[in-house]
């Protein structure tokens, strides 16, 4: 898995799994998903880097992340890493719990790294969804690790 294939690991929000080669899964833009992550990061910036208040501000809303489309594969439903809102009217859509939007907020594989379980890191291993610009100025402020571990 050294290469930069998907290993099974939980899929993160603004990404699916392209099971198009299955000797080569890979990280695709999910943009239904995407478009929240950036704006999560936008909206993060615009609020000087006041984690508590964006969570907030993400607390009051009903759902962050809609369902997943009917053609999105099971396997890549299954292994999302975000509550699914179980009943009422939002059933079937996503609320991040505990420290969800902290990992959203510090996890390098937005800016297209790839992590593998065995330690390293494979940089520019699939398309990034936020800038490096952003993303750092959001780890700094919302990681207990730096970038190098």
């Amino acid at each position: 898995m050294a290469e930069g294939d998907y290993d099974g690991r939980y899929i993160i929000p603004g990404y699916i799994v392209d099971r198009s080669d299955e000797q080569r899964k890979r990280y695709i833009i999910y943009e239904p998903h995407a478009s929240i992550v950036r704006w999560l990061y936008r909206r993060f910036l615009e609020r000087d880097g006041n984690f508590a208040q964006l969570c907030r501000e993400v607390d009051a809303l009903p759902y962050l992340f809609p369902k997943f489309e009917d053609w999105v594969d099971r396997k890549t439903v299954s292994r999302f890493r975000m509550k699914e809102i179980t009943d009422g009217p939002y059933k079937g859509n996503y609320k991040p719990v505990g420290n969800g939007l902290r990992s959203i907020l510090s996890n390098p594989t937005y800016i297209g790294w790839w992590l593998p379980i065995d330690g390293g890191v494979i940089e520019q291993n699939h398309e990034p969804i936020i800038e490096e610009a952003l993303f750092i100025y959001a780890h700094k402020r919302t990681s207990t690790h730096d970038l190098k571990g």
